[in-house]
């Protein structure tokens, strides 16, 4: 009985591992919400998490714990699934494991209840193994390092090259014009930028993926921060309320602005973040990295 939910857990975390690598960046933004750490953290810690899980995953089923040093480990993992499932079942309104875990298109929210009793064997597991278990371990011991060098190689080359999100990347394209100027071409009806203090304006695109990976990371950010001042930047308004229902940022306001202005902030390349401070650009970001790079997140989530 104890090696069939070796198997279960074992297959659970293997799959937990390649969903998570399959949605990375879904993956970074749900460990943000739930540990709050620096994001300078997360590019590593996401990958580390995940090449473990597949490791951990392999090891119950090959029955290998070479000195129950597997079960602290996955005595770690388990405390963390079991926060995460007690936090999705009961507190979390975004669901932001959608994109990770196809079986919510399938069972819905009720997925979420099948996390939690996964989550419980896996802490039973962790007690007994605790209490009861006895070490085991190939009897050549070198092939236990093969698949756990396996696992941490796949884990960071398929989500590969790390420079290219965590080096620092100020825009290639600086605006040549200012707040003042970008006012005067908000459209009627739409909120102006505000002069004063502090705003992070995203100048995005609604047909842009880069653009809606950006607003997921900082509406999680807001979320942390709900005094943050941040706002959309759009030259059409068309389908904003989906957008936002996918960015999970129903409390990030937005403007339209004329698509001449738009193209002079942001070169044409999108996203475009720029920092107001007092009504002036301090900083300005852009896709050059690919995305917000992690360093920029850093700077936002630190901002008050």
């Amino acid at each position: 009985m104890k090696y069939i939910f070796q198997i279960v857990i074992g297959l659970g975390l293997i799959a937990s591992g390649v969903f998570h690598q399959l949605s990375m960046q879904i993956f970074e933004i749900r460990m943000y919400e739930l540990l709050g750490f620096d994001w300078l953290i997360f590019p590593v810690l996401g990958r580390i998490w995940s090449g473990l899980e597949m490791y951990l995953g392999l090891s119950l089923i090959l029955n290998v714990n070479p000195k129950k040093v597997h079960t602290y480990i996955l005595m770690v993992i388990s405390s963390f699934v079991l926060y995460d499932a007690i936090w999705d079942s009961f507190f979390n309104e975004n669901h932001l494991y959608i994109e990770i875990w196809p079986f919510y298109k399938i069972f819905g929210e009720k997925f979420a209840y099948f996390k939690l009793i996964l989550a419980l064997i896996m802490v039973a597991y962790v007690i007994y193994d605790l209490k009861k278990g006895k070490a085991t371990d190939f009897k050549w011991k070198w092939i236990k390092f093969v698949y756990l060098v396996g696992a941490f190689s796949y884990t960071f080359i398929y989500n590969a090259f790390l420079p290219r999100d965590l080096t620092y990347a100020e825009s290639a394209h600086n605006s040549s014009i200012g707040i003042l100027e970008i006012n005067e071409h908000i459209k009627e009806g739409y909120e102006l930028i505000p002069e004063k203090d502090k705003v992070v304006l995203m100048f995005v695109s609604l047909s842009c993926s880069h653009c809606l990976n950006a607003t997921k990371k900082m509406a999680a950010i807001k979320r942390k921060n709900p005094e943050l001042d941040v706002r959309l930047v759009l030259f059409a308004d068309k389908n904003i309320a989906l957008f936002r229902e996918y960015a999970n940022a129903p409390d990030i306001p937005h403007s339209v602005v004329n698509g001449k202005t738009f193209i002079e902030v942001t070169g044409g390349s999108v996203p475009q973040i720029l920092y107001v401070e007092n009504g002036e650009i301090k900083r300005q970001w852009d896709a050059k990295s690919g995305s917000f790079n992690y360093e920029a997140l850093s700077f936002v989530q630190h901002l008050k």
